[in-house]
């Protein structure tokens, strides 16, 4: 897999990060092809071996798990503790004279409990309460099914073929250890691949190509996986999956406007930070030399350009900016319950941090929820990370077109953006970039390792690099890798927790400012934890506990940690890459 540094050489990107950053004329939100013409994913892709399937286009909250009062009924009650569960079911194909005969029963039934209840002495108020609960189950039953048509993948892209081979250094690996962890990534990669129908009677939105699932209750493909589990795939051979997914994202621009945190239509209304231009560079760089370069170049130009141009102008630049300050931000254009929370999360915490109200916050732009980051203990809104991934989105860009007159303006734009992001996100005192809160026009409190998204993408200063690389090795370093933050607030992105995406921001960026000897550390540190916890427990998890090496402590304040995982395991492939060692069949 081919290596780029961030740092030093964006000014030489060929054509591909020139399509991957920049911006063309806007054009229809709903209708992409018609006001640029662009080709779409079954006239112009560059997967080889995987013919497109045709698929429906759905609008965004129109299934029944959003829209069907009966599930909303079912999560008021807790019918399951997984609302996603609710969310994702189907409508059963019944006549009116069916549905009505299954609620008459569900009624009777539920008024017989309530009298042995109250008979039985429990309070009427209580008893109707708790009546409801085996009534929505009940009636959920009868009304609804699990999805049909998401399939398990079974095309020979994926399947495990290699195993590790020794390194000239084993960096303190237990070889054994790290082997059999690597062996269980390599079965798992088929695991979590799955062909999705060309239409969907529940919320799934249906993919072109085939995906990965992130793992356990996310049984779908979601933007910010797709990627960091695309780097996993290329290091093994599996350059073809990778880029099937990459047509998946494109296709999701094209036809709904933006990238949506994940392939269901209650996420049509929030995207995750912009890594297309990244995912683009790293499909462009490492493709085989079968594909004609006059392919590539004509995909590039044809397609990826203008549609990242879209996701540029028409999404970040449009729907989540803040003009003031030049800052980007995250939201949710839909103030509500999230109809896939767990029902251990506490969404009224997340309404005082990260949740939106409509219109992309602007009445209150600091209480964003920024996914991935999922649940935190800040209210800031996140401007940082996202304003960071979206600086490098213009940069060379008409160059690609043979467009200097646009190479010019996006050059210029982006040092606005570094000047903006030194102004408003820089600690000069700490020596860190923290969130800025857009509400209060104020830094926040809270340091994240998110921060070395700002060297993963070359956008800090040496002196810059230097000092966050000082702090994360003084108050983010544990004994198996990096906290997520500063602050143990027991939200899944803060304190202890060990994310896949930091890490390999944190050691790729270390790595490109010349900080050789700390990206290897972490890099040995994370490596070496993955393979402990997997040889104790059989599983990689979505997250790990950096301190005590070991599955994340559970407790009643969110969904469960999940195992599977896709971008653990390709953050554990890319790591044993990193640290010199080899796969062979």
């Amino acid at each position: 897999m081919k290596q780029f540094s961030r740092q030093k050489h964006y000014l030489a990107f060929h054509a591909v990060v020139v399509t991957l950053f920049v911006s063309a004329a806007a054009h229809a939100r709903q209708n992409p092809c018609e006001g640029m013409l662009v080709p779409d994913v079954y006239a112009l892709n560059i997967v080889p071996n995987i013919k497109p399937q045709v698929v429906t286009t759905r609008p965004a909250l129109s299934s029944p798990g959003v829209v069907d009062s009966w599930l909303h009924l079912g999560r008021r009650a807790v019918a399951d503790p997984d609302f996603k569960t609710l969310s994702d079911l189907e409508r059963r194909p019944l006549t009116e004279a069916q549905k009505m005969a299954l609620i008459a029963e569900a009624k009777a039934d539920r008024r017989a409990l309530y009298d042995e209840l109250v008979a039985k002495g429990m309070d009427k108020k209580e008893a109707a309460r708790v009546v409801q609960t085996p009534y929505s189950r009940q009636v959920i039953a009868g009304l609804y099914q699990e999805e049909t048509g998401l399939v398990p993948y079974k095309g020979g892209l994926i399947r495990p073929r290699l195993r590790l081979a020794p390194a000239s250094e084993t960096h303190g690996l237990d070889l054994e250890k790290a082997g059999a962890a690597f062996v269980h990534v390599e079965k798992t990669w088929s695991d979590l691949a799955r062909q999705s129908p060309a239409s969907s009677e529940g919320s799934l939105i249906p993919a072109p190509f085939p995906f990965l699932v992130a793992g356990g209750r996310f049984r779908e493909a979601y933007y910010w996986d797709a990627y960091f589990g695309a780097i996993g795939l290329v290091q093994t051979g599996r350059w073809e999956m990778a880029a099937a997914q990459l047509e998946n994202m494109l296709h999701m621009i094209q036809v709904y406007g933006l990238i949506p945190n994940g392939f269901r239509d209650y996420y049509l209304t929030r995207s995750q930070p912009p890594v297309i231009a990244l995912y683009a560079m790293l499909i462009y760089e490492n493709a085989p030399a079968s594909i004609p370069k006059e392919k590539l170049r004509e995909w590039l130009l044809k397609r990826v350009y203008p549609l990242l141009s879209q996701d540029y102008n028409d999404f970040w630049m449009t729907q989540r900016y803040d003009p003031e300050t030049g800052l980007n931000f995250h939201s949710d254009a839909q103030n509500r319950m999230r109809p896939e929370r767990h029902s251990n999360d506490d969404e009224r915490a997340l309404g005082e941090t990260f949740r939106d109200v409509p219109r992309g916050g602007r009445e209150r732009p600091g209480s964003t929820r920024m996914p991935p980051w999922g649940v935190l203990a800040r209210g800031f809104g996140d401007a940082q990370q996202l304003f960071v991934l979206l600086r490098e989105y213009p940069r060379e860009a008409g160059r690609a077109a043979g467009d200097e007159i646009t190479a010019d303006r996006y050059r210029l734009l982006r040092e606005r953006r570094r000047a903006a992001m030194n102004r408003y996100n820089w600690d000069a005192k700490d020596g860190v970039f923290r969130n800025y809160h857009l509400r209060d026009r104020r830094q926040g409190e809270v340091v994240s390792a998110e921060m070395y998204a700002a060297m993963y993408v070359g956008l800090a200063s040496k002196v810059q690099a230097r000092r966050m690389v000082s702090f994360g090795e003084k108050f983010l370093e544990r004994k198996g890798g990096l906290r997520s933050s500063t602050v143990d607030s027991g939200k899944q992105w803060d304190g202890v927790h060990g994310w896949a995406p930091f890490h390999m921001m944190a050691i790729e960026g270390a790595r490109g400012y010349g900080f050789l000897d700390t990206a290897k550390r972490w890099t040995v540190k994370w490596t070496v934890a993955l393979s402990e916890i997997f040889w104790r427990t059989g599983n990689f998890y979505e997250k790990i506990d950096v301190e005590k090496v070991a599955a994340p402590h559970e407790d009643d304040s969110k969904y469960p940690t999940q195992t599977g995982f896709l971008w653990t395991n390709a953050s554990y492939v890319w790591a044993l890459k990193f640290l010199g060692f080899d796969f062979r069949e």
